[in-house]
């Protein structure tokens, strides 16, 4: 009896290990996009700051055309001296343009695309090969129509026969799940990325949509785990700018781009994706474990020059499920007598993009002349002498002097500032 039950507890205990493997593996396949065409320092920093959390990247390198009945591979000019060849695996990403596309229908010619452009392709493997970095697999990205996906599924058959030792991979559009010619185009492929971050044309600036709401995801992630072929799904972490005129019209989104000076009387607000959104989302797959998902590729990787994207601490909180803390000072220093700087300073993990606010206040009977900068504005106070100051605090780790003012008195300290409001502590 006591033999049997031994055998029982062994048997029990390695079923134990591997559902523990396997949970942990679920929370732990993650995978970065690199979508930038310059390969500048501020690039390079920020792989080297998310290398110790992610250590597959999808590198944007290039994109397919096709004009003048000549192929063509336009490359990105990839520094893989960027990576530490002993951390990471990387999967090269190429976008297909609508030249390229239009072959889709003809074998022969698909067949020639391939070849003309297997060189450039297999220069950009070999090279890496150099700097000793693994190239884990080649991936496709483009928006195809759903009524063409047959063809598209052609195409891609073709990549995997050409390219047999590399992962091959697309990404995908919820809407292509309703295909009846989805499984075909996913049998192609190794695996897909499903796509669940995109921008709706809002009909008023209330009503603007954030790139995950995560309202449908679940009936997507439902549809890709039923069709039953390995995928991931691709979660954003940037966000935008849009605008609306004076009568409520939608006038365009702005991503980074240069900043626009908008007319009088135009309406524009940030649209951020939500941590805490994303948060609850990972924590609800946590608890459903859908069948054949086999993790999550962040779009994209942040860099300290984004307008509107994540800081890296924040992305590197989320991929352990854990909330950025958010903590923003604001501080008054006094560089000569009578004169006092009013600074913001953002010590947390994550870029605000919305309106704080204080007070600075003073003494009834002090003179003081003052001036508002680094965009920020002004409003009187209606008890007391002082004004609040209401603005955008400063990116992670960046301090930003918001104000500053000259009163009449030198001996003594005549500012005081008011404690940060506008924002979830």
């Amino acid at each position: 009896m006591r033999h049997v039950l031994s055998k029982f507890t062994k048997i029990a205990l390695v079923l134990l290990f591997f559902i523990v493997v396997c949970l942990n593996a679920f929370a732990e396949n993650q995978a970065v996009y690199i979508w930038q065409r310059t390969w500048n320092n501020n690039l390079k920093e920020a792989i080297h700051e998310i290398n110790p959390s992610a250590k597959n990247f999808l590198i944007l390198s290039g994109s397919f055309s096709y004009k003048n009945n000549t192929a063509k591979l336009n490359k990105v000019a990839i520094d893989l001296s960027s990576f530490n060849p002993e951390s990471v695996s990387l999967t090269l990403v190429f976008r297909m343009d609508a030249y390229t596309a239009a072959l889709l229908n003809d074998t022969k010619a698909l067949k020639k695309l391939i070849e003309d452009i297997s060189p450039q392709l297999l220069a950009i493997i070999h090279t890496a090969k150099e700097y000793q970095i693994a190239i884990e697999g080649i991936q496709i990205d483009y928006d195809c129509p759903t009524s063409k996906i047959s063809d598209y599924a052609n195409f891609m058959k073709l990549l995997k026969d050409k390219f047999q030792h590399f992962k091959i991979s697309f990404t995908a559009l919820p809407a292509w799940l309703e295909s009846k010619d989805f499984p075909t185009l996913a049998a192609t492929s190794d695996y897909y990325v499903l796509q669940v971050h995109s921008f709706k044309i809002p009909d008023t600036l209330d009503e603007a949509l954030k790139p995950f709401s995560g309202d449908q995801v679940f009936l997507w992630v439902k549809k890709a785990s039923f069709i039953g072929h390995p995928y991931y799904i691709s979660l954003p972490t940037y966000g935008y700018e849009v605008s609306f005129d004076e009568n409520g019209k939608f006038l365009g989104l702005r991503a980074e781009t240069p900043q626009i000076n908008y007319k009088a009387g135009t309406k524009h607000a940030v649209i951020m994706t939500d941590p805490k959104r994303i948060l609850e989302f990972l924590n609800e797959i946590k608890e459903k474990k859908p069948e054949h998902l086999l993790g999550f590729c962040w779009f994209r990787l942040p860099l300290k020059t984004d307008e509107f994207n994540w800081s890296i601490d924040t992305l590197k909180m989320v991929m352990i499920r854990q909330a950025p803390q958010v903590l923003i000072k604001n501080e008054i220093v006094s560089p000569s007598p009578g004169l006092y700087e009013v600074y913001i300073i953002n010590n947390g993990q994550t870029n605000l993009f919305k309106d704080i606010y204080f007070t600075v206040m003073w003494d009834k009977d002090i003179s003081v002349v003052h001036d508002v900068i680094s965009g920020y504005k002004e409003e009187g106070l209606s008890e007391g002498s002082g004004i609040k100051l209401i603005g955008i605090p400063p990116k992670v780790g960046n301090k930003k002097l918001v104000a500053w003012f000259r009163t009449g008195r030198t001996d003594i300290n005549q500012l005081k500032v008011g404690e940060i409001e506008g924002y979830e502590k």
